[in-house]
């Protein structure tokens, strides 16, 4: 029987993947990671993408709830940046196994 907090790590660690498993959340983490630890905003991830608004904020919320990405209200605009968790332990490795990687050729944004 595994400890207790090895089932909890295991279950981050699988909502995590659940996160990245499409790849509009894998262009996202492309984004994001480009900008680590800098935050991108809705807009500005909006124009990288050209995901409608609603498919973004979709996408995003799937991994916000998979901690890879947290979310700040500031002003009027929503601020979006990798958590460290997302960034070293997921993001940074899933990315760097895409073709072209790492980041020597800008990923595809295609819808």
């Amino acid at each position: 029987m595994p400890h207790p907090s090895t089932k909890i790590g295991l279950q981050k660690t699988a909502a995590a993947f659940n996160a990245l498993a499409h790849p509009r959340r894998l262009i996202l983490g492309r984004h994001l990671r480009d900008a680590y630890p800098a935050a991108l905003t809705f807009g500005m991830l909006q124009e990288k993408t050209k995901f409608a608004p609603t498919v973004l904020a979709h996408h995003l919320g799937k991994m916000e709830a998979g901690a890879l990405l947290k979310r700040r209200h500031i002003a009027a605009s929503t601020h979006f940046t990798l958590t460290p968790y997302g960034y070293h332990a997921l993001i940074q490795p899933a990315l760097d196994a895409l073709p072209g990687a790492p980041s020597q050729t800008k990923f595809q944004t295609a819808a």
